[in-house]
């Protein structure tokens, strides 16, 4: 079975060393080698069809935070300008106690050339 998801991940130590040393893994990741997106395919699948399958936990402890549920998203980013054209909403002070109650340990996106991207920091 096929899973996806986001390639930023968090990784145990002993799931690397499965995905490193498993004849499995590394025939399953030779198959992807030369398919679309398989950096957001291989290791959910690799780790989902893994002895670890019960130890995973679904979230890659980052905050990030897609215009798609304010409205139009185009909108937004004709807003923010082509350097952040089609990717994450950029951080605000606003959004503060959104990242910090969440269970995230970094987020993303911070634009140090603005001052509500100073401000953020």
């Amino acid at each position: 079975q096929f899973f996806h998801g986001s390639q930023w991940v968090v990784l145990a130590a002993n799931a690397v060393r499965w995905m490193l040393h498993d004849a499995d893994a590394g025939r399953f990741a030779e198959h992807l080698s030369l398919t679309y997106m398989s950096d957001e395919t291989y290791v959910q699948t690799a780790l989902m069809n893994s002895p670890l399958r019960h130890t995973l936990v679904n979230h890659n402890l980052r905050y990030i935070d897609w215009p798609h549920g304010y409205g139009d998203p185009n909108a937004y980013w004709h807003s923010v300008g082509q350097r952040h054209a089609a990717g994450p909403m950029v951080l605000s002070p606003s959004l503060t106690p959104a990242v910090f109650g969440s269970a995230a340990i970094a987020a993303r996106k911070v634009d140090l050339e603005t001052e509500d991207g100073v401000a953020f920091v």
